[in-house]
């Protein structure tokens, strides 16, 4: 036929390089392979079986060696409806055929359980393979996303069609769905401006979606599954041991199920947030500059969490049926390293908000601080309300020691940025430090931390409190002597030792040494220390808590459980 319609002589070199030839030698050979193996395993020939999967093998080789001596595509080639479609689709379709009838006759066939596992596999690599050359050969700037929508697709519609042909190997299939996009996100982050770009907006809202809709079809159907599988091979054991070994393996497939959702759900939400935060950096890039690129990239990623906190009772699947999953291993640590990433910004960038005035706080970093310290508090309640606490030692501590720290440290450096805007001053360490504005802007600054920290020591009746704010004003004094004293100019010494001699002068008013209580250090755990081999003040009398009924509640109130909203039963008579 051939050589007739063709025109190719009638030889053996001649009829062996035709093109023609190679690709209908291949298309016949896959489909006669397949229908031998339907008819081995109608028939229970094992025989047939293996020659059939054989034939097919022999027409894939074919179809190799012709790709070899022909891409690239030639020019003028038939999009889609072209000899290279047509190869590899009927090899493709030839042995997810083949695997399909080999699961569904194996009991009685004779077929190892690992037949169809390899038709399945030698399928979809066909499948793939056929359009990823079709898309790498005809598109030119779309080929990335392009090649990812159509590998997800692929695979989301194998799952989709397990259940239809009772096959749940194909829901295996949906494992690589998440690893495909994963990799498709890196490449598009090297080799693209953003990923949305060279129609990537209608790729990763289609994957995105997929994705999703396999994790849902998947809690159904994974655990099934999985015990199909567990019972593929053949059981040698009988009566109660079998029963109890497909328990087990029940069992055992179950968990496996659950684990892998979970890996799947934070995998998928890992995705989407990393996704989100670089497209809306870089459409932010492209009308605007200084800050407010990262911080809208990060301020993206915070909203996407806050949403994710908030959509618990909204969203019944996937937020309500995997809660503790996305407050354990999503948005978690997710706030943990944008916590990171915050700081680090805060700390390289001088936040200039162009072509906006810089005002203190209410800028795109002071607004973003204050967000996330929004989310990172909801996020502590709700991790709370959790019988088993992820993060269980962070979230039952209370937080008053680092959030104490963070805030002097942000307090510090939004002073010095608000200086280095106000004055002109470049944002460089050098530069900062030997400004007069900033040393006496420092001085000051601490010494308001020190005296809150030291009235909020005698307020709650905590003397490890006020000893914290004594010696940071401490810290505060030696900083006059040994920075300012020598550095600064006369008005700038002149200023600070003013603004801090008034200060310590309130602080003697205010904030007199509270007595320690004896059981303080037990009470208050997460101070770590009591003060006591500090002799900074007289001790309270025995009775003292007879003639001070303002000390009596604020004693009380250290033994509260700070865990929970209401207080212990009786803790309300206790303390009236």
């Amino acid at each position: 036929t051939v050589h007739h319609w063709q025109d190719v002589p009638w030889e053996l070199e001649a009829l062996a390089s035709s093109a023609t030839l190679q690709t209908a030698l291949s298309v016949i050979w896959a489909a006669q392979g397949a229908l031998v193996v339907w008819i081995g395993c109608r028939r229970g020939r094992l025989l047939a079986v293996a020659g059939g999967g054989l034939l097919q093998l022999l027409a894939g080789c074919v179809v190799m060696v012709r790709w070899g001596e022909t891409l690239p595509y030639p020019a003028g080639l038939r999009v889609i409806a072209n000899e290279y479609v047509l190869a590899a689709a009927v090899v493709a379709v030839s042995g997810l055929v083949s695997g399909w009838r080999m699961h569904t006759a194996r009991g009685h066939a004779g077929i190892h359980a690992s037949g169809p596992w390899l038709a399945l596999l030698w399928g979809t690599g066909w499948w793939l393979a056929g359009g990823l050359t079709e898309i790498a050969n005809q598109l030119a700037d779309a080929r990335l996303s392009a090649s990812v929508a159509f590998v997800v697709v692929s695979l989301g519609g194998a799952v989709m069609a397990a259940r239809r042909l009772q096959w749940p190997h194909l829901n295996i299939l949906g494992l690589l769905i998440l690893p495909t996009m994963a990799a498709g996100l890196c490449v598009s982050l090297i080799t693209q401006d953003h990923p949305l770009e060279h129609l990537g907006w209608a790729a990763w809202p289609v994957s995105m979606a997929v994705l999703y809709v396999c994790l849902r079809l998947r809690e159904n159907e994974l655990a099934p599954v999985a015990n199909a599988l567990s019972r593929s091979g053949p059981h040698n054991g009988a009566g109660e041991d079998a029963a109890r070994a497909s328990a087990r393996a029940g069992e055992d497939a179950a968990r496996a199920s659950a684990r892998a959702a979970a890996v799947l759900h934070a995998g998928g939400y890992w995705l989407l947030a990393v996704l989100v935060g670089v497209e809306v950096g870089w459409q932010v890039d492209q009308v605007a500059t200084g800050v407010w690129p990262p911080a809208a990239a990060l301020g993206a990623v915070l909203v996407l969490v806050g949403a994710t906190l908030a959509g618990r009772r909204r969203l019944a699947w996937p937020l309500g049926a995997h809660w503790r999953g996305y407050v354990a291993i999503c948005t978690g640590p997710l706030l943990m390293v944008l916590a990171v990433a915050v700081l680090v910004l805060a700390v390289i960038s001088d936040g200039d908000p162009s072509p906006l005035p810089f005002i203190p706080v209410l800028n795109p970093l002071g607004v973003l601080l204050g967000l996330h310290l929004a989310m990172t508090l909801g996020w502590k309640s709700l991790a709370e309300a959790e019988w088993d606490r992820p993060f269980s030692e962070l979230v039952e501590r209370r937080w008053t020691q680092g959030l104490a720290l963070a805030g002097t440290v942000l307090a510090t450096l939004e002073t010095a940025r608000t200086v280095s805007h106000w004055r002109d001053i470049d944002w460089d360490v050098e530069a900062l430090g030997a400004s007069t504005e900033l040393q006496t802007s420092l001085s000051i600054l601490w010494a308001l931390i020190a005296l809150s920290g030291m009235v909020a020591g005698v307020r709650l009746a905590r003397r490890p409190v006020w000893v914290a704010g004594a010696s940071f004003m401490a810290v505060v004094v030696a900083k006059l002597f040994l920075v300012d004293l020598s550095s600064l100019s006369a008005v700038g010494r002149m200023v600070s030792f003013i603004v801090v001699g008034v200060l310590l002068l309130v602080v003697g008013y205010l904030a007199p040494v509270p007595p320690a209580a004896p059981d303080e250090s037990e009470e208050d755990p997460d101070l770590g220390h009591d003060g006591g081999g500090l002799d900074v003040g007289h001790p309270a009398a025995p009775d003292e808590s007879e003639e001070d009924p303002d000390l009596v509640g604020a004693e009380s109130s250290l033994t509260e459980n700070p865990l929970t909203e209401n207080p212990p039963k009786g803790a309300v008579d206790g303390s009236e």
